[in-house]
């Protein structure tokens, strides 16, 4: 069996999601009882030696969804429901710390707090505080206070490991310490707080709301409306820090590694340190962690000369995030990711080579050292590679993040790939640009130097806020799909794709599959659309 941990760690995280976000008991008897029949299917198979290929399938299948149904009751039961049980509803004192930045971008700050003591007990559980009262609080100021907490309804929030809400009271009687609490994560947030504000000082409103974004991913900083633009063009994955970014910053650094001529295991070690502080500057969000997990195996796999599989290396990452915390798919911007990087790694290179072939650009490999004028002549075809390669990963990427923007919020943005197109070099630019200036201007002596990089940075984030703001007003760049044809042509098509990617038919049976895809789409639509007339 090919990508034996990809296929395990992909159906874990699929498994889990399915239960957290359509939990019923049926539900979970339904799964329990196909995922058995499955295993036992598998041994049936290989006992009987019919099928080597589909008994390790069926195996693989059943025992993965079996452990992830498992597992999840488990951690319910055993890890969340104490917490529910002890505090949830009832008056308790705490004594802990703020544990991160203050959200501020709601009707109350909010912040969370990581207890030490609970009723005089040690005990170690995050709380969202929201203030009401007491305004001045900071980061890791160590606190004490009586609230009486609830169970928290936020997907997101348990995906961080928090399960209890609070609000603060006259009654709560908060109070905060002289000193505060130093963990290795505070310096991390010290750093993050320094960054805002150079960026904040060197650049103008709008662009440094979007260089927070990028480099940062504070979505708070952007302003609403242009917050919603990206949102409504199905581009929000530029504004937020993710693998993209990630990937961005230590290619740069492994480049310069390289130009010094840096050992292979030294780099690594270099490496490993920036994917680590730049995942902690930025909240360790689940899909830098995503990233990061899956750049630390390339780079190792470059370390012994090996070349690691992408889609082995996606299933490590989410076993490696999702053993620890199941809820973690309770974040949709980490399912969003991992669609999106599960796309790039099937599809972007064949959509590349075929529209190359296709436009007889995947010629002939130029010489080591070709004069100034072929190195001019081969300049457009170099950007018509580019912006192939480009729209490959982006098309790509869409198509299989489709399915999940389709679920989650009923819409499709069929402008996306268009709209990322150009945005993903300015989003680039911005990245590393602001990267650099963030450095210089730390070192007061090049603050000089800042000057026109800043104008730069302007520039660009000026030209992002515009195109974006202006395709969102473009009549399709939002459409909604919250039919139930939708949902069925979905069904259809990623039974149509799991079926090509483990039986490997004949060549037509990809054009046979689009014409099926198609036929279900719109033939749901037609129907649709006619039963809404009549009812009219």
């Amino acid at each position: 069996m090919k990508r034996p941990l990809g296929w395990i760690g992909l159906i874990y995280l699929s498994s889990l999601a399915v239960i957290f976000y359509c939990y019923s008991t049926v539900l979970v008897i339904v799964l329990s009882v196909s995922a058995a029949v499955f295993a036992i299917a598998g041994v049936i198979f290989r006992l009987v030696k019919r099928d080597t290929k589909l008994h390790r399938y069926a195996l693989v299948v059943g025992l993965t969804v079996l452990a992830a149904t498992l597992y999840l009751f488990l951690y319910q039961n055993y890890i969340v429901q104490p917490v529910l049980s002890d505090y949830s509803g009832k008056e308790i004192y705490v004594e802990g710390y703020v544990c991160d930045e203050l959200n501020i971008s709601g009707k109350h700050p909010t912040c969370i707090v990581q207890t030490e003591k609970i009723n005089g007990e040690e005990r170690s559980v995050k709380i969202t505080l929201a203030l009401t009262y007491y305004l001045d609080l900071e980061q890791f100021d160590r606190v004490s206070f009586k609230v009486k907490p609830k169970a928290s309804t936020f997907p997101y929030q348990f995906s961080r490991g928090i399960y209890l809400f609070a609000t603060e009271t006259e009654k709560s009687e908060l109070t905060v310490g002289d000193e505060k609490r130093v963990t290795p994560y505070s310096f991390a947030v010290g750093l993050r707080r320094a960054v805002k504000k150079e960026l904040t000082i060197a650049l103008d409103n709008t662009a440094a709301s979007v260089s927070k974004a990028v480099l940062l991913g504070d979505k708070h900083a952007l302003d609403n409306d242009l917050k919603d633009a990206f949102t409504f063009t199905g581009t929000s994955y530029l504004v937020v820090v993710s693998g993209m970014h990630l990937s961005l910053v230590t290619l740069l650094f492994r480049r310069l590694f390289r130009r010094i001529g840096l050992n292979e295991w030294i780099s690594l070690v270099l490496l490993t340190a920036i994917i680590v502080l730049f995942a902690a500057v930025t909240g360790f969000t689940p899909s830098v962690m995503r990233a990061g997990i899956m750049l630390f195996i390339i780079l190792l796999g470059n370390a012994v000369l090996r070349d690691p599989d992408g889609v082995n290396s996606l299933g490590i990452a989410a076993l490696a995030l999702a053993l620890p915390n199941p809820f973690i798919v309770g974040d949709v911007g980490l399912l969003l990711s991992f669609s999106a990087t599960f796309g790039i790694l099937l599809w972007a290179d064949r959509i590349n080579v075929y529209i190359l072939k296709k436009c007889r650009l995947s010629g002939e490999t130029p010489p080591d050292k070709p004069s100034l004028w072929k190195r001019i002549k081969q300049l457009p075809k170099k950007l018509l590679r580019f912006i192939v390669g480009m729209t490959s990963v982006s098309l790509a990427a869409t198509l299989w993040v489709m399915p999940v923007t389709i679920l989650f919020y009923g819409t499709v943005t069929p402008l996306t790939v268009l709209i990322s197109l150009f945005a993903y070099p300015l989003v680039s630019l911005i990245l590393l640009l602001s990267m650099i200036l963030a450095v210089l201007y730390a070192t007061v002596i090049l603050r000089f130097i800042t000057v026109p990089i800043a104008a730069v940075i302007d520039f660009l984030s000026w030209v992002l806020s515009d195109l974006i703001l202006f395709c969102a007003g473009l009549p399709l760049a939002q459409l909604p799909a919250g039919e139930l044809y939708c949902y069925i042509w979905l069904a259809v098509t990623a039974l149509l794709v799991i079926f090509g990617y483990v039986f490997r038919p004949k060549k037509t049976y990809i054009a046979c599959a689009v014409m099926i895809s198609s036929l279900t789409l719109t033939t749901g639509w037609a129907i649709t659309a006619i039963a809404e007339a009549n009812r009219i």
